[in-house]
């Protein structure tokens, strides 16, 4: 949460000490801990939503309503100091201003909507995305404590004199890996919608200019063409090696084409260093309440966790490690 809001607003609400900041309860209040049904409307049936928004209050109206506000204090304050920040509600205000007359730099309420739900979507789909990524990750790893130690070997390998940089994480590719096959067996999302722009016939079915086509994620991730053996975990599926061998188009954790997340590699790499400090000073294994398999929310779009996921965590005693968590400490 930290890092999103200061990519997208340039503010530190340091949640570690303020974990009841005004934005990171209205971010996480958004939906309400309510997905399923409702969240299946939002995406499927808006209008449908819509209809029923005076019995049915999703999403969080005062969330919403405190996020405009405060996207319309941070935007007026920002033209009339003429002050610019190097984030994504900077970059929305100025294409915005742009589609204006150079003499109007008046912004609307609608506007202003239209840039709030753009800055709340990024907080909420990164957050989301990448804590549950970690979790998955240190899951896998638990659960195949071979794959653990070689992880370990390559993060004390490439760190051993340096810190956590961005070269660093560059040259760990089996931290990528692992990131990689966590994101096939647990794609956050279900589906990725496509228009499709020239009439064709799949399966029999004709498909015309401008139907919106749904696919599921996890039946392409788990189709054993794409992927042999797709239930076990292996990420030496995504070892440079091994990427040439892969058919296009069937890893789509993160979209593809010009439509794919546009927050790819910043929640790659934000994933990466999590993980490199995190196994620099500790490992995982499990306790008696790891489960065998992970549960999640039925009829959800959204991969929700049905339980917390425990483990057991194992401080490493090495001079590596105890170095490593010097260096770290705040000065």
């Amino acid at each position: 949460m930290d890092v999103m809001t200061s990519l997208v607003f340039s503010i530190d609400v340091n949640t570690h000490d303020n974990p009841n900041h005004p934005v990171v309860d209205s971010c996480n209040g958004l939906f309400g801990g309510q997905g399923g049904w409702k969240l299946v409307m939002l995406f499927a049936m808006p209008k449908v939503l819509k209809i029923l928004k005076r019995i049915v209050e999703f999403p969080s109206r005062k969330s919403t309503d405190y996020m405009i506000q405060f996207t319309r204090f941070l935007v007026d304050q920002r033209i009339e100091e003429k002050k610019k920040f190097d984030d994504v509600l900077q970059i929305l205000l100025e294409a915005t201003l742009e589609a204006k007359d150079k003499d109007s730099v008046e912004i609307t309420d609608a506007e202003i909507d239209e840039i709030a739900s753009q800055c709340m979507l990024c907080i909420v789909a990164g957050t989301d995305a990448v804590k549950h990524t970690l979790t998955c990750a240190v899951y896998n790893l638990v659960m195949h404590p071979q794959y653990q130690e070689r992880l370990i070997q390559e993060v004390d390998d490439t760190l051993k004199e340096t810190d956590v940089t961005y070269d660093a994480l560059k040259a760990m590719p089996f931290l990528e890996a692992v990131i990689y096959e966590t994101l096939r067996m647990y794609t956050p999302d279900s589906f990725l919608t496509r228009v499709c722009t020239k009439e064709t016939v799949v399966s029999g079915i004709r498909l015309k200019p401008g139907m919106g086509i749904e696919f599921p994620l996890r039946g392409v991730h788990y189709d054993s063409e794409f992927f042999p053996d797709p239930y076990l975990f292996n990420p030496e599926r995504f070892l440079p090696e091994n990427k040439p061998n892969m058919i296009p188009y069937t890893f789509l954790a993160f979209g593809e084409g010009p439509r794919n997340c546009v927050g790819t590699r910043m929640a790659t790499v934000v994933i990466k260093a999590m993980l490199a400090t995190i196994y620099r000073v500790m490992k995982f294994e499990r306790c008696s309440d790891t489960p065998d398999q992970l549960k999640f929310v039925p009829r959800s779009l959204l991969l929700e966790f049905q339980e917390p996921i425990k483990v057991q965590i194992i401080p490493r005693s090495t001079k590596k490690a105890q170095r490593a968590a010097a260096n770290d400490k705040p000065q």
